[in-house]
C-alpha cells in the first residue's frame, strides 16, 4: 500500500516519536503567536522551566503521521480532547505513542480518531489526547465547500461567569511559517493550499489551540499543567491577516474542579473554536 491509497483502520497501532520542546521549539512558538514571552507560570511554577501546555499537540502530531488516508483533499481538524498530568520541561526528552482508536462517518466528511499518550524520561505520564482528523474522500479536484458561519444554527452564547484575561491577535502568514516550519503545506503556502480545495493559506487549528492553552496557563498556573482537561471543537476555518481573539469564562465549580468556557472568535464575531476546560481547585 502507497503513501495515496493508505487507508487507516480502528486498532491500529502507530509508532512512537521521541520529541524535546526545546528554546529553538519555544522561540518559534512565540514567534507564531506574537508573544513576547512565556507566561509567569511557565518560568517559575516547576523545579524547571515549563513548556507552554498546548506544545503537547507536538506528540499528538508525530505519533499520528502519516495515519490518516492517503486521500488529504480538504481535511480538517474537527475536535480535540486533552488531559494534562503535569508539565513537559524545556530540554526534557519525551515520548509518545499513538494508535487509531475509531474510522467513522461525519457529515460528508470520514473521520480518523486517534490517541497519543505522551511520557517523559522517567516514564511518568504527562498527557493523553485524542484527536478526531476529518477528509473529503469523495472529492479530489476543485474546491472544498465550506458552510458559511451564518448557515449554523444558535452562534455561541456568551457564558455568565468570571471572565478571564483574554489574548487578541492578528494572525499573519509570517506567523504561520514561524509554527509550521520546513516544508511547504496548505498552512503555508497558497499552491499548496489550492492543491487542497482551498480558497487561502488554513491557518492551522494548532494557532487557535495554542492561544486557548495561553489564556488558560495564565489564569490557572500550575493547577492547569497537572490536572487540566480540556475538549476543543474547531467550527470555522481561520485565513491569514483574520483578527482572533481567546476568551475564557469560568462558570462555577463541580465535583471539586473549575468550570471553564473558553472560545476563539474574528473581529466580526465568527467563532472559529469552542472548548469547555476543567482545572482542578
Amino acid at each position: 500500500m502507497t503513501s495515496e491509497t493508505r487507508v487507516p483502520h480502528a486498532g491500529e497501532d502507530l509508532w512512537h516519536f521521541d520529541f524535546t520542546i526545546t528554546d529553538e521549539t519555544l522561540q518559534g512558538y512565540l514567534g507564531g503567536l506574537a508573544l513576547d514571552a512565556p507566561s509567569e507560570p511557565a518560568r517559575t511554577a516547576f523545579a524547571a522551566p515549563a513548556a507552554p501546555s498546548m506544545l503537547v499537540h507536538l506528540a499528538d502530531d508525530g505519533a499520528r503521521r502519516g495515519s490518516g488516508f492517503g486521500n488529504s483533499f480538504g481535511t480538517l481538524w474537527v475536535r480535540q480532547r486533552w488531559s494534562l498530568h503535569g508539565p513537559m520541561l524545556i530540554g526534557e526528552p519525551l515520548r509518545a505513542t499513538g494508535r487509531i482508536v475509531d474510522v467513522y462517518p461525519y457529515h460528508e466528511r470520514t473521520v480518523v480518531l486517534s490517541e497519543a499518550s505522551v511520557r517523559n524520561a522517567a516514564g511518568d505520564l504527562v498527557a493523553v489526547g485524542q484527536h478526531h482528523q476529518s477528509y473529503l474522500l469523495e472529492q479530489t479536484t476543485g474546491e472544498v465547500r465550506l458552510r458559511d458561519p451564518k448557515e449554523k444554527r444558535g452562534g455561541y452564547p456568551v457564558p455568565d461567569g468570571d471572565e478571564l484575561a483574554p489574548v487578541e491577535r492578528t494572525v499573519t502568514l509570517e506567523m504561520c511559517q514561524r509554527l509550521f516550519p520546513g516544508a511547504t503545506s496548505y498552512h503555508t503556502d497558497r499552491a499548496a493550499a489550492a492543491k487542497l480545495g482551498f480558497k487561502n493559506i488554513v491557518v492551522g487549528g494548532r494557532v487557535t489551540l495554542y492561544y486557548m492553552g495561553e489564556v488558560l496557563e495564565r489564569h490557572f498556573g500550575r493547577a492547569w499543567w497537572e490536572g487540566g482537561e480540556l475538549e476543543v471543537k474547531f467550527t470555522n476555518v481561520v485565513w491569514p491577516e483574520d483578527r482572533i481573539t481567546a476568551r475564557g469564562v469560568m462558570t462555577g465549580i463541580e465535583d471539586g474542579r473549575y468550570q471553564v468556557e473558553v472560545w476563539v472568535e474574528k473581529a466580526d464575531g465568527t467563532v472559529v473554536t469552542v472548548a469547555h476546560a476543567t482545572v482542578p481547585v
